[in-house]
């Protein structure tokens, strides 16, 4: 009988005591703790160039379809798994902690992913296997995937000089880490934003179920009235319905300046953001 390798692993990262690791479909949300996101990140960062490397060094004699461009493909798998749940909670149930973990392995990500196009020798093997007869003959899904894949290495510039394929790694870990302090900005201007109703007249129009919403967030905030914030089940109902045109253009006004104003100023982050992206434009034509 023999062997497999392949099956073995995925079997062990399956059992992993790391749950940002567990490759399992059912995620065991409440076992994912930010205490657990440098040791997960960092194994499937170690592990993933450890990956990447093995093809990088491939006799160029001895490509194939399989040892290239599907074993790239795996190559990221646990981490696009353990970096996804990461990306997601902090999408969903930001916190201090949380994204205190997630900005500390930011800049390491998003290096190890722009440094994957970037990796002449890598390059050099997938193009090597690109012109061989085998990969004339690809077809259906694996001819798709050969040729985005090669697609999206030479946009991502791959065939530029060394001194330019280091900038732009700089570039795209910088941007990385300017537009996740963007969106910070916003959600924290967000969630700062409320309007507190206690004239109850003043709500007329507004649907049953969004005013019994507003009361128990007013409730929970040990105020008095109604609470209405930028998060959009309040916003929505509150925009659509509410008759009440001073209330409407007060969170109207809120909502359209969200990230402008100071402590969640981003106009220096857009001006920094732009420019970088101007100097990226021009190093990939």
């Amino acid at each position: 009988m023999q062997f497999d390798f392949r099956r073995t692993r995925k079997l062990l990262r399956r059992m992993s005591s790391n749950p940002y690791l567990d490759t399992a479909f059912a995620i065991r949300w409440s076992t994912l703790t930010p205490d657990r996101i440098p040791a997960a990140i960092e194994q499937a960062l170690v592990r993933a160039q450890a990956a990447i490397d093995r093809i990088a060094e491939l006799d160029l004699a001895q490509v194939s379809f399989d040892n290239t461009f599907l074993a790239l493909e795996a190559a990221t798998e646990e981490l696009n798994v353990a970096w996804g749940k990461v990306t997601h909670q902090q999408s969903v149930a930001d916190s201090p902690a949380l994204r205190e973990a997630h900005n500390a392995m930011l800049p390491k990500v998003s290096a190890f992913y722009a440094s994957i196009p970037l990796n002449a020798r890598l390059w050099e093997r997938l193009k090597a296997f690109a012109g061989t007869a085998a990969a004339a003959h690809l077809s259906g899904i694996h001819r798709r995937f050969f040729e985005e894949t090669l697609k999206d290495f030479r946009q991502a510039g791959a065939d530029l000089p060394a001194a330019q394929r280091e900038r732009l790694e700089e570039l795209q870990s910088e941007l990385a880490q300017l537009t996740q302090k963007f969106s910070e900005n916003v959600l924290d201007a967000t969630n700062a934003w409320q309007l507190v109703v206690t004239d109850e007249p003043r709500l007329a129009g507004l649907p049953a179920h969004a005013k019994a919403a507003a009361r128990r967030s007013a409730e929970g905030k040990g105020l008095a009235g109604w609470r209405f914030t930028l998060h959009q089940p309040s916003q929505e109902p509150f925009m659509t319905y509410l008759e009440d045109g001073a209330l409407r253009q007060e969170m109207w006004t809120a909502a359209a300046g969200l990230g402008a104003r100071a402590p969640q100023d981003n106009t220096p982050l857009i001006s920094r953001i732009l420019t970088l992206r101007a100097e990226k434009a021009r190093l990939l034509g």
